[in-house]
């Protein structure tokens, strides 16, 4: 491996949780042996610096990852780096776990991350995931099946109760696929197959009803409906599933980023140092951020006529 190219194995090995936590997270993150790491890790002392601001921004935000071994928020951190995501973009986020009594980080994509990934395979002219809030969704059109939604006016919407989530993509060559699902839909999804939100969709509900209070931090999953975190993971969850449809060209960065997330949801823990998908990091430039595919603008296109659906990858990751 190229130096600056790839998060090295030793340098992993060397963020693997310690058990002690002497110092803050600051200092330890600044020492002199851990910046010469990132560093060489990282391969730009610049994007190094950046790296590490942002982190213990973070961290310093959120009581539970200052709880977290400090070696597990570095190592999970780096594994993202290893992906050439952006934590300050939001393309991955470090999150705090009890694993056995033991609270540690994880390193997790998010929704704009597996918007990125997918934007690098040169495969998608256009990505989006929107909410849909109550009245707009119109049902399917009987004779094609796809979803018919008619959104309001930004002023007239913003108002209104959450209903779902509409995702949608377009291929180079014009071929767009898209899905609607209903937030209890979503929830039910995640009832099922989130470690942290399994069987709790109805202590949820009670939150949202004030008959319980709600955790001031915890699984983004906990969050108002309307929040940003909630919204976020309800993102995930539509455009993962989307790109599960078993049409959409997935590249082999793509596939072990799912891969991992099904290893994540099921409650599983991956060993960075060991897993060559987190040791292996592509070539893309961390600058090249496509503005297409923020999640975030409301752009939708106009309705296109879907092509025929062929299989693009033979060894598809399978739907949770």
């Amino acid at each position: 491996m190229k130096a600056g190219n790839s998060i090295t194995k030793q340098a992993l090995q060397k963020s693997q949780p310690s058990s002690k936590q002497s110092v803050s997270f600051s200092d330890l993150i600044n020492s002199p042996s851990w910046k010469s790491m990132i560093v060489k890790s990282l391969g730009d002392p610049d994007r190094a610096a950046n790296f590490t601001s942002t982190l213990i921004s973070i961290v310093s935000s959120n009581d539970q990852l200052k709880d977290c071994d400090q070696g597990s928020i570095i190592s999970a951190a780096l594994q993202g780096e290893a992906q050439k995501l952006s934590l300050a973009l939001q393309q991955y986020s470090v999150v705090p776990y009890n694993e056995k009594g033991v609270m540690k980080a994880r390193y997790q994509i998010s929704y704009k991350g597996i918007l990125q990934l997918a934007q690098r395979s040169g495969e998608y002219k256009k990505i989006k995931v929107r909410d849909v809030r109550k009245g707009e969704y119109k049902g399917v059109d009987r004779l094609t099946g796809d979803p018919i939604i008619d959104f309001l006016p930004d002023g007239e919407r913003e108002n209104l109760p959450l209903e779902g989530f509409y995702a949608y993509y377009i291929l180079h060559n014009g071929f767009m696929n898209d899905l609607y699902w209903s937030h209890e839909k979503i929830l039910n999804h995640a009832n099922t197959y989130s470690q942290p939100f399994k069987g709790k969709k109805e202590l949820y509900e009670q939150m949202n009803e004030g008959k319980v209070k709600r955790p001031e931090s915890g699984s983004p999953w906990f969050a108002e409906p309307l929040s940003e975190p909630h919204m976020k993971m309800c993102r995930k969850t539509l455009i993962l599933q989307l790109f599960r449809d078993g049409i959409a060209p997935l590249s082999i960065e793509m596939q072990r980023a799912f891969k991992r997330e099904q290893v994540l949801e099921s409650g599983g823990y991956f060993v960075s140092a060991d897993d060559p998908s987190i040791i292996e990091a592509n070539t893309v430039s961390e600058d090249q951020i496509v503005a297409d595919v923020d999640a975030e603008t409301g752009e939708i296109l106009e309705p296109q006529t879907k092509g025929s659906k062929q299989m693009t990858i033979d060894d598809m990751t399978g739907k949770e």
